[in-house]
């Protein structure tokens, strides 16, 4: 890793974690506390791989403070630390609805500064096969292999 990569990562790393994003300081792939299924899990490790091949830092399971808040959430994935690119939460979610989908905006990205959108994941649409998985969560996220 470059100088400036260091650099890069260490400040977006401090600005995250001082505003509640407690991001792990390696990438890694967390399974959740609860249950989650297979679909879940894959659609996860899809959105980590395409994360890393578009030069994000990936974190999962990442606990998200808010001030005042006592009920905090963890988000399924965090992409950070690309210079040039906006800083996403990640939620895969079987059957979302506009409500789970505002609810999650207002708490990852509205009342947080350093959250730039969230991307949702619909586990539902996925192929069976893993390379379709793939395909179906970048076409969903907008990133690329």
């Amino acid at each position: 890793m470059t100088n400036k990569r260091r650099k890069d990562k260490h400040e977006a790393y401090q600005n995250l974690t001082s505003h509640g994003v407690h991001v792990q300081q390696h990438d890694q792939i967390r399974l959740n506390n609860g249950s989650e299924s297979l679909a879940h899990q894959v659609a996860k490790l899809c959105v980590a791989h395409l994360g890393k091949a578009n030069g994000y830092w990936v974190a999962s399971e990442v606990p998200v403070e808010q001030p005042g808040n006592t009920d905090d959430k963890e988000a399924d994935i965090v992409l950070w630390g690309h210079p040039e690119r906006l800083t996403y939460v990640c939620e895969t979610e079987t059957g979302w609805s506009e409500e789970t989908k505002d609810n999650k905006v207002k708490y990852y990205v509205e009342s947080n500064p350093v959250i730039d959108d969230m991307l949702p994941v619909e586990v539902n649409d996925h192929p069976d096969e893993w390379l379709g998985a793939l395909a179906e969560v970048s076409d969903q996220i907008g990133l690329k292999p």
